[in-house]
């Protein structure tokens, strides 16, 4: 009886550790998406702030995407600066998930998923385009997915 009561908390404790790892990702993606979020919605303003190498970094990237064919007329800036908004919704929804799956609740795992995939398929949908990975980095979805696959692995865990 002692081992059954026993290997319960360790096989639970891959989760738990998978949360924690996975909040510490979202307060990292949430500090990003935001700050592209109000840096690309206030382009303009950079021009005026005494840092220029800020403005003049952000003026380089503009360019480069303008040469991938990448819109980056006001109106394509406002759809990039979106992209980090919408990014930052899905963020707090996919945390839901693992705020669930914490406490082992089997719906937490289904929202994780759903609100993941849709973080990594959301810039696509959102361009039109496949140039999005020159805004979000094959890289950064690739991580995501590997959080998919990783909790996917301690499902059985969830009640």
């Amino acid at each position: 009886m002692n081992k059954n009561i026993d290997s319960k908390p360790k096989s639970f404790n891959s989760l738990k550790i998978l949360c924690i790892l996975s909040v510490i990702g979202f307060v990292c993606s949430m500090a990003i998406d935001s700050s592209n979020y109000y840096t690309y919605s206030n382009f303009k303003n950079l021009e005026t702030i005494q840092d220029k190498l800020t403005y003049e970094i952000f003026e380089d990237k503009l360019e480069n995407w303008s040469q991938l064919g990448i819109d980056t007329s006001k109106i394509g800036i406002q759809k990039i600066s979106q992209i980090y908004l919408v990014r930052c919704i899905i963020d707090i929804l996919a945390l839901l998930g693992v705020a669930l799956m914490y406490y082992r609740i089997k719906l937490g795992y289904t929202i994780y998923i759903i609100f993941q995939i849709t973080y990594v398929i959301s810039p696509f949908i959102l361009l039109s385009s496949f140039n999005a990975k020159e805004i979000i980095p094959l890289s950064t979805m690739a991580i995501n997915l590997i959080y998919v696959v990783l909790f996917s692995t301690q499902k059985k865990h969830l009640i």
